[in-house]
């Protein structure tokens, strides 16, 4: 999507875009049985994965912070810690029931990965979106845990 720029006395800003990169660590989880945000070093850096009481559980879901975006179509890309112990999340827009796409952070040799995944975002009462996530599991894992690091658009 190209966004316009708005130039007043020389100072240029695109217009469209406020907040657009979002940081897991500020998720939310809204529904299971893992609550406490842990921060998890990698390859890529410190990435946040949601632990006790016990492991994010098969249908629990979480909720990114807030985000301002002109509708337009756009890729989502997502910073994945990828390993043998580690599930899906399936992507949603808001309220949406319809998925957009998922993640499969499922991975042997273990890796530090960026997911790229296109998404339509609808227009909206202040271009305010959040996106949501339902951890479930890959079939050749022995875990569901998630180890996400940045989200962000373009």
């Amino acid at each position: 999507m190209v966004c316009s720029a708005r130039c007043v006395d020389g100072e240029c800003t695109v217009v469209g875009f406020t907040n657009t990169r979002i940081n897991h660590i500020q998720s939310q989880w809204i529904s299971g049985a893992a609550t406490t945000m842990t921060l998890v070093p990698s390859d890529y850096g410190i990435v946040g994965a949601f632990n006790g009481p016990g492991a994010p559980a098969l249908g629990d879901s979480f909720r990114t912070e807030s985000f301002q975006i002109v509708p337009g179509t756009y890729n989502m890309h997502v910073i994945e810690l990828r390993k043998n112990n580690r599930g899906l999340v399936t992507w949603y827009l808001d309220k949406s029931t319809v998925s957009f796409g998922s993640s499969d952070l499922y991975a042997t040799p273990s890796d530090v990965v960026l997911d790229l995944i296109p998404i339509t975002i609808p227009a909206s009462f202040n271009n305010s979106h959040y996106l949501r996530g339902v951890v479930s599991k890959n079939a050749a894992s022995n875990g569901y845990m998630i180890d996400i690091g940045e989200i962000w658009f373009d």
